[in-house]
């Protein structure tokens, strides 16, 4: 008599394992995805870590009210999508991204709006632009270290280890993207001194952020908090009068 139970046995017996995982393993998984963050899965470069700690050349007050949304949990949907989306783009990265990947590792290298973006800062080649971006790009790259170590972020291959990067993973935090916050304020700036190329320079500034993504370093959501203090900075520079009194004179370079 028993028998006839025993396949019924057998799939009770299946739900309560996997039910017992559920409710058991599953949220000890998430709390330890949870937990991970940067300074516990990797090292800062030490050089970074004292410039994050440097004071901006700007009054510090005036970026007292800059606000970011916390990154989403390591456990949450959200970021098992990005991951997801993060390995779609892994297997189908192409060697001429590869290349665009390794030439944006630094500014040194990487080409923006028909220039090096050194060469902004270059006061033979772009005198007054030069004095422009002398001390706010500086600021950016500060706070944007700021913010970094305020979220701690993991990056994503600490998370996947199947996700293998194009480069070397960076020494600091991923939230927000440096490169999308650096290249979306010389956009946005670039954009002011040549009005015609505005969406030109915005492209650009989406495709480098895009390609850190690419190559495994960045969530999207880390790209869209750069473009979030990029506008952020950007508003808070056009109100200082020092900044638009220089803005104003890079403007007889580019005319």
């Amino acid at each position: 008599m028993i028998e006839k139970y025993l396949p019924t046995f057998g799939i009770i017996g299946l739900v309560l394992l996997f039910g017992g995982y559920f409710f058991i393993f599953a949220p000890a998984e998430a709390a330890r995805k949870d937990v991970l963050a940067f300074s516990n899965t990797g090292a800062w470069e030490p050089q970074l870590l004292e410039l994050s700690e440097e004071p901006t050349c700007y009054p510090a007050e005036l970026f007292a009210n800059i606000s970011l949304p916390p990154p989403p949990k390591n456990s949450s949907s959200e970021v098992r999508a990005e991951l997801s989306t993060l390995m779609s783009y892994r297997d189908l990265r192409t060697p001429q991204e590869i290349k665009d990947i390794l030439a944006e590792r630094e500014l040194s290298t990487l080409e923006f709006g028909g220039h090096m973006v050194t060469d902004y800062a270059d006061k033979k080649k772009f005198p007054a632009t030069a004095l422009l971006l002398e001390d706010s790009f500086h600021d950016v790259t500060v706070l944007t270290l700021q913010q970094k170590k305020k979220f701690d972020r993991v990056r994503p291959s600490a998370l996947d280890p199947d996700l293998t990067t194009a480069i070397v993973v960076p020494g600091h935090p991923a939230y927000p993207s440096g490169h999308s916050t650096q290249m979306h304020f010389l956009a946005y700036v670039l954009g002011e001194l040549a009005p015609a190329r505005k969406d030109e320079f915005i492209a650009r500034a989406d495709q480098v952020a895009r390609n850190r993504e690419i190559a495994g370093l960045h969530y999207p959501s880390d790209t869209r908090a750069g473009v979030l203090l990029a506008q952020q900075l950007f508003s808070i520079m056009m109100e200082n009068p020092r900044f638009k009194k220089l803005l104003a004179a890079a403007k007889t370079e580019w005319e």
